[in-house]
């Protein structure tokens, strides 16, 4: 159904929404529509996206589930005691964190099964629970937001005071690209027919109405919404390009991209034409290329890489193929030895970044093979052409 648009903005990232009927619901903020997800089999007090990729629910007796957002199928998977739970979020390292009636903050760690008490928050708790830039944020009645210490939850900070009556029974933090942060508090209206979707900046101690929405609302979850949990955004980084120097004759090879940091699915695309989720191409000519590589949250890298082909040199010394070579130390911190059955001069050897840019070698010829002075060249990974070879080996500084 499409509800009222309050606000419109181009975001990337769903707000996953809960009702007191058992529903799972998907809201696009910038249009405000909303579509039925999963009959969840079970009335939550509050839901979360653990960085597993799965979605969990805590009900008010504190029994934590795992559900299944295909077919809406729950799963126990832990137990706490002591108070009626109304609030939970995750971090980025796997650790839920939830609170309820009588403001005791938990923890508990999926991998190992520990739960810890962190001690009693000095607020009225309200619904749900946010990491931002590393720090923990309820909402709270009166629709009150707090940042909690979580070395000592007792020490409690009001940050912002929304124009608006009722409770915060909603608060989630959606990633937006690689640096930003979009934050959403959810509060149920005094008659507690209806729900209101608020956009929050912290920074002003501000709230912007974005949607209202027709049902009350129990709980609200984004699918990236952990990475809150980290002082800074993870930007994704080009650990690695690998492919064969192609002969200038046969000039043709394949390459592959690796990526780390992303969240989510990552498309990799190639000088606009050539696409993919795997960071492989095959068939890549000798040229220049600009390697483009988007993650769920719109997160972007690119670079430029350079494939050139080889001229063989039939003078020169040439590595056979089987031929014994060895280099050490590696990784180095300085000079690089390379063990060969002849000597081996600066024109026998180059060597490439990542992207394919060509670095100066100082060689000194030794006479089963050469040293190389590296001391100069940053720290990183590196590839470098054996003398009149289609191969090249990996030199990490």
């Amino acid at each position: 159904m499409m509800l009222s648009l309050m606000l419109t903005k181009a975001y990337t990232q769903d707000l996953y929404l809960n009702d007191g009927n058992n529903q799972l619901f998907v809201l696009q903020p910038e249009t405000c529509t909303l579509d039925s997800l999963a009959d969840m089999s079970s009335f939550f007090l509050d839901i979360s996206y653990h960085p597993n990729g799965e979605l969990y629910g805590i009900r008010g007796n504190g029994e934590l589930f795992q559900v299944d957002t295909t077919d809406g199928s729950i799963t126990l998977i832990h137990t706490f005691d002591n108070q009626t739970y109304s609030s939970m979020t995750t971090s980025h390292d796997g650790h839920f964190y939830i609170t309820g009636s009588s403001g005791e903050l938990r923890s508990y760690d999926l991998a190992s099964q520990e739960e810890i008490l962190h001690g009693i928050i000095d607020a009225q708790v309200g619904g749900d629970l946010t990491f931002i830039a590393g720090e923990l944020y309820l909402g709270g009645l009166g629709a009150r937001l707090y940042c909690i210490d979580l070395d000592d939850p007792s020490n409690t900070e009001l940050v912002v005071q929304m124009d608006t009556p009722g409770k915060v029974i909603g608060l989630t933090s959606i990633p937006i690209g690689c640096d930003s942060m979009v934050h959403y508090a959810v509060v149920s209206g005094l008659s507690g027919g209806i729900s209101t979707i608020y956009q929050v900046d912290f920074d002003q101690n501000s709230s912007v109405l974005v949607c209202t929405l027709p049902f009350a609302v129990k709980g609200s979850a984004a699918t990236f919404e952990y990475l809150g949990s980290l002082d800074s955004l993870p930007a994704l980084v080009l650990d690695s390009i690998t492919y064969e120097l192609p002969l200038c004759t046969d000039p043709f090879t394949d390459l592959h991209v690796f990526v780390s940091n992303g969240a989510g699915e990552l498309n990799y695309q190639l000088s606009d034409s050539l696409s993919n989720t795997d960071g492989m191409f095959n068939g890549l000519v000798a040229e220049d290329y600009t390697l483009s590589v988007v993650d769920d949250r719109s997160c972007t890298l690119q670079e430029t890489i350079t494939i050139s082909c080889e001229e063989v040199n039939s003078t020169g010394p040439r590595l056979h193929p089987g031929e014994a070579i060895s280099l050490f130390p590696n990784p180095t911190t300085n000079d690089l030895h390379i063990h060969t059955g002849y000597s081996l001069s600066q024109e026998d050897l180059r060597m490439y970044s990542i992207t394919g840019q060509e670095l100066p070698l100082s060689v000194t010829s030794l006479v089963n093979g050469a040293s190389l002075e590296l001391q100069a060249i940053a720290a990183g990974t590196y590839f470098l052409q054996l003398p009149n070879s289609t191969h090249r080996v990996i030199v990490i500084k």
